[in-house]
């Protein structure tokens, strides 16, 4: 396993190769879906950078005092930049001071490093501000953005990093890493990874917060329910998400949400066509089949149509509860 990461095989490699070159690029742009190991990677590069042991391989360690120190962000070299609340914007005062941070030479290994999480939603400011030093960048630093989607971003971000692009990771090499290092028996593990959708991190939050796989049956048995409710019911079952206050994080609550329902249809999607053997809800085989016969692969791709549309929407902060609405009309209905 490449660099203690499991899957991306290609994507490391050729990091590895670039590297072992002494081809050290000043900035990098991680982007990929949520779970499925951005900031892993991101953490993996700055230990590369700064192992003690790195003239004698071609990854890191993660054994010596540095690798185990930025493993726990405890190195002074090595700075994370979020924001300051969940579902928050990182702020142009947080770009001025990672500015000042990368401007100075390292102070115990080879390169400041600094890792700034879900940098799609950075303030326009922020972002202008942090373009200035990616245009000129100081000796010895290295800044590592992860995204969820690269369209989100100024182009002119964009064009100065060195662009990573991660997908969902095959389940069955999942399955066998919870085996391995999580000791899970076979069919738990394989269950497991095809819940997640090709996200390992997804997959250790299930495995360590069962309330995230109770709320998954909860959010398939609202689905269940809303195909024969009527449309008022359907406009009153999100309406607790317009009441939040804090309307970022419930709009991060609801796309989980989507998500789940996403896999739901396109498993029946699978089922129409005859694909069985790549669903993702294998423990809901019996409910899939059921949607199949009911509504067909026409419906079903519909239905995942419009739900990837509402997510989209979201995303780029249009008018969540129109496109909520909207999206509660385009979902089968089974009167109709």
């Amino acid at each position: 396993m490449n660099w203690n990461i499991v899957g991306h095989d290609r994507e490391v490699a050729l990091l590895q190769a670039q590297m072992a070159k002494g081809e050290i690029r000043h900035a990098f742009l991680i982007a990929g879906p949520k779970s499925v190991g951005r900031f892993t990677l991101a953490k993996r590069i700055a230990q590369f950078l700064n192992c003690l042991r790195r003239s004698q391989s071609d990854e890191p360690c993660l054994e010596c005092l540095s690798c185990q120190k930025i493993e726990k962000f405890s190195h002074p070299d090595v700075m994370l930049l979020e924001a300051e609340a969940t579902g928050g914007a990182i702020k142009v005062d947080q770009v001025r001071e990672l500015l000042r941070y990368v401007s100075l030479a390292p102070y115990e290994g080879k390169y400041r490093v600094v890792i700034l999480t879900n940098f799609e939603n950075a303030t326009i400011s922020a972002a202008n501000a942090l373009l200035k030093t990616l245009e000129e960048p100081p000796p010895n630093a290295v800044i590592i953005l992860t995204s969820e989607s690269v369209e989100s971003l100024l182009p002119t971000i964009i064009s100065r990093c060195e662009l990573i692009k991660l997908r969902s990771i095959n389940p069955l090499k999942i399955s066998k890493w919870l085996e391995t290092e999580w000791n899970l028996n076979r069919e738990e593990a394989l269950n497991l990874a095809h819940i997640s959708g090709g996200k390992p991190g997804l997959a250790i939050q299930m495995l360590q917060e069962p309330g995230k796989l109770k709320q998954r049956i909860k959010w398939i048995e609202d689905l269940q329910q809303l195909l024969s409710s009527s449309i008022l019911d359907k406009f009153h079952y999100l309406s607790p998400v317009f009441k939040e206050s804090d309307l970022k994080e419930s709009r991060e609550f609801l796309k989980d949400r989507l998500f789940v329902w996403i896999t739901i249809w396109r498993d029946v999607l699978l089922i129409s066509n005859g694909e069985v053997g790549k669903i993702i809800n294998r423990d809901y085989c019996e409910l899939l089949s059921e949607l199949a016969r009911k509504f067909g692969s026409k419906k079903a791709l519909m239905a995942v149509k419009s739900l990837e549309r509402t997510v989209e929407l979201i995303d780029r902060n249009a008018n969540t509860r129109l496109a909520v609405e909207v999206m509660m009309l385009d979902l089968p209905n089974e009167f109709i």
